[in-house]
């Protein structure tokens, strides 16, 4: 169990999101067509070796040998890939592009310890339809702060008993900027589950790069911390 919840806790994260996206004018609902211009690699970011790298946004993520680097989705499969490779590859971006143009969330990057009990993921979206513009980080962070428990439910099942569940949002130095982010902590079957979610908004209000941090261990999610830097 403890291991599937971590595995679930970047697909968490994009079910927060899909819930309720927050434009200018509060809820606007899930999977339509957003008003965009295609999307730069630099606003999707790159996978390198053991992290990504996000220019638009002015951060990258170097994390230590313990961590395990996801790939990203592509329309097209190829087995002889690797990790870093298939991520970077042009359908991938392609993939990224079109789920974002969608107003659906799609990962960017997304990697967990080889004991499965911390995991990280960036998560990019747009406004959605009828909507040319995100609202303020602060007005992100404290909707979707309601949505985490309800969130949780839904991708861990009727199944999985959550208690205890209790929310915070707060602002903090990220990427060498002030930022918004949501916190959230709750027993699973009776497991400690902590969860942060950092949302940055675009200086232009286009798109919205959420960082989720998510762990079985309330310190080793603040260290976590330390695997950003700014480029």
């Amino acid at each position: 169990m403890k291991r599937n919840l971590i595995k679930k806790a970047a697909v968490c994260m994009a079910a927060v999101m899909c819930m309720g996206s927050f434009g200018p004018t509060g809820i606007t609902g899930v999977s339509v067509y957003a008003d965009t211009d295609e999307i730069s690699e630099d606003v999707i970011g790159q996978y390198v070796t053991q992290g990504y790298e996000n220019p638009e946004y002015g951060f990258k993520i170097q994390l230590p040998d313990n961590f395990v680097l996801e790939p990203r989705q592509t329309l097209v499969q190829f087995n002889d890939q690797d990790v870093i490779e298939q991520s970077n590859s042009d359908s991938a971006y392609s993939y990224a592009r079109t789920q974002a143009a969608l107003g659906t969330p799609v990962q960017v990057f997304t990697a967990y310890t080889d004991t499965t009990t911390s995991s990280l993921a960036v998560q990019l979206q747009t406004p959605g339809i009828g909507n040319d513009h995100w609202d303020k980080e602060s007005v992100v962070a404290e909707s979707t702060a309601k949505t985490y428990e309800d969130s949780l439910k839904e991708v861990l099942g009727e199944d999985v008993e959550i208690t205890d569940f209790e929310t915070s949002v707060d602002s903090a130095e990220f990427a060498g900027k002030e930022h918004y982010m949501g916190m959230y902590k709750c027993l699973v079957n009776g497991t400690p589950y902590y969860g942060t979610e950092i949302y940055l908004v675009s200086d232009d209000d286009q798109y919205l790069l959420t960082v989720g941090m998510f762990s079985l261990d309330p310190d080793e999610l603040t260290g976590m911390f330390d695997y950003f830097a700014t480029m």
